[in-house]
């Protein structure tokens, strides 16, 4: 029996996409390993989306290079190989492509002509293998200073919750995506509706394929027979969902919100341009109750800045939908995205993104610097931001989202306080 040690790097899609690997790997009689030098197969998952993670990326390889027995063989796969091909042309491994997470790609790599497999039975979890359990990094953000001590606070005031008959409160479990760790995933979808300059992603996930809702809503049913209460609707592009098949997201949350189980459903990458594109719809479908989070990744609070992005719609719009819909469904946590430092950003644009964030109607927010990405239209734009303008841009948002968490976190706080004193006073004085 071969021995197969695998490490996944990268984007929530990654992990899940290694989380079928490995299921796959085991239920074909491979014994895995969190030995590298034990293994005799290394698979490496690898992710392209800046050059950050990229140089990450080979660093691991590197490593793994020279940890590795010299008989074990290395295969490579996810986005990497397709988006820097010169990059990896120094790996001495086997490629294989792994961008919808096929199992048949990797196992004709390996080698392996005859093999068991039931698509819809695997990759609902995060793979949690030791390389991911030692960076911390990747999907699942670690709450660090202020966040972690009041979700420490969260965790220490669930007792009462319980013992007062209340339902704890997951606010902090939410905004610092603690939740995933506990979540059963349902990718609706694989690829991407849109052409943003900017990103390489699209050069390996291709458009937009989707599952049919009634493999989706079986999907979500299993993970709730099996007791998952948190259910991430995961996809490169979750808002275009259905455009191939000639229905949408609408019809898809339709189709979930008939679902009696108390679930509480994380909706990921709903790009705003889709979220424009079902506004008159996003009332109807929070109604349902069943979705918690949602993210909308706006990039930036400038529209000139979008329209070089190639993101087709106007922040005005978008913000105005996310208010009005934070208005009817205070419940709702709503989340975006920004990216600082994108070719030819003025200060003044990049002010318009702080106004914009300032505002409060997100309730977290993830932000990340631009980088070059290989053959993007973007990499060939004029008045690149140095990067140490883009890190004191970085240090200004920094700064101002950590503001807007705390006085958002007092306020969540207050409330739980308030609720637990309110129970109590009922149940002493019969107030």
């Amino acid at each position: 029996m071969e021995k197969v040690y695998m490490h996944s790097m990268g984007c929530t899609e990654n992990l899940l996409d290694a989380q079928k690997y490995y299921d796959f790997l085991v239920l074909n009689d491979y014994e895995m390993t969190e030995v590298v030098e034990e293994a005799d197969i290394i698979v490496l998952i690898t992710c392209g989306v800046t050059s950050y993670v990229s140089d990450e990326c080979c660093s691991v390889f590197d490593t793994l290079v020279n940890t590795k027995r010299s008989d074990a063989r290395m295969f490579v796969g996810g986005c990497l190989p397709v988006i820097e091909q010169e990059k990896v042309k120094k790996f001495n491994a086997t490629f294989f492509r792994s961008n919808n997470g096929d199992v048949s790609t990797l196992a004709e790599a390996i080698g392996m002509k005859n093999y068991k497999w039931t698509e819809e039975k695997y990759g609902h979890q995060f793979y949690s293998g030791i390389g991911n359990r030692e960076r911390k990094k990747g999907a699942v953000s670690e709450p660090k200073g202020l966040m972690k001590k009041l979700v420490d606070y969260e965790k220490a005031m669930e007792p009462a919750y319980v013992a007062l008959g209340l339902e704890p409160s997951d606010y902090f479990h939410q905004i610092t995506e603690e939740h995933y760790n506990r979540a059963y995933f349902v990718h609706v979808a694989r690829g991407c509706g849109g052409n943003c300059t900017y990103c390489a992603i699209k050069f390996v996930k291709g458009d937009i394929v989707s599952k049919d809702i009634a493999t989706i809503k079986q999907e979500v049913e299993k993970g709730i027979s099996e007791g998952y209460k948190d259910i991430v609707l995961a996809g490169d592009d979750v808002g275009s969902y259905g455009r191939d098949l000639g229905v949408d997201f609408y019809a898809l949350m339709m189709e979930l919100n008939k679902i009696e189980a108390d679930i509480k459903i994380t909706v990921r990458n709903f790009e705003p341009f889709w979220f424009v594109h079902n506004r008159e719809k996003m009332s109807e479908i929070l109604a349902g109750g069943k979705i918690r989070t949602i993210n909308i990744p706006i990039q930036s609070g400038n529209n000139e800045v979008l329209a070089r992005m190639g993101r087709r719609y106007t922040v005005d719009v978008v913000m105005e939908g996310v208010e009005a819909l934070k208005e009817l469904f205070p419940d709702v946590i709503f989340s975006t995205h920004i990216m600082v430092g994108f070719p030819g950003e003025t200060v003044e644009q990049f002010e318009e993104t702080l106004k914009t964030i300032e505002k409060g109607s997100f309730d977290f927010l993830r932000y990340s610097m631009y980088t070059e990405r290989p053959n993007t239209p973007a990499s060939k734009m004029e008045d690149k931001i140095s990067y140490v303008q883009k890190a004191q841009r970085m240090n200004q948002l920094e700064q101002m989202v950590c503001k807007l968490e705390k006085l958002k976190s007092e306020k969540q706080i207050k409330c739980m306080q308030e609720k637990i004193s309110k129970t109590l006073g009922e149940i002493i004085y019969g107030e």
